[in-house]
């Protein structure tokens, strides 16, 4: 007869034919551990979308609406992460971090705009 075992602890297994783990503690840390890269990469974006948004919000609270990009660097701002990518009427790429939106303009400056428009 074929023995099955456990595909976390080796641990043989007894019941149905297409049970693969001994129970539910080592369905779940096999579960984790075949995540755990994917999870990690997520948490690394989502920190930046995060402080991108943060540096955004308080810049907005202060009522500044056209920064210096250079500024912005300076704080931290990664401007290759963002949510959505928008061209406006203008032909202007309209770059969201969640609700909040900015664009490049050619002379240095970012322009925020306070209110998200669906698109």
């Amino acid at each position: 007869m074929n023995h099955r075992h456990c595909e976390e602890c080796e641990e043989e297994l007894r019941g149905r034919i297409d049970q693969r783990f001994c129970s539910d503690p080592c369905r779940n840390s096999w579960h984790n551990r075949s995540k755990r890269e994917e999870n990690q990469t997520l948490s690394r974006i989502n920190a930046r979308l995060r402080r991108n948004r943060k540096i955004l919000l308080e810049l907005s609270f202060s009522g500044q609406l056209k920064i210096a990009r250079e500024y912005l660097l300076h704080q931290g701002f990664d401007f290759s992460y963002f949510t959505r990518l928008i061209q406006n009427e203008d032909g202007a790429e309209v770059r969201y971090c969640y609700e909040l939106a900015y664009y490049e303009e050619s002379d240095g400056y970012c322009v925020l705009i306070k209110e998200m428009s669906e698109p």
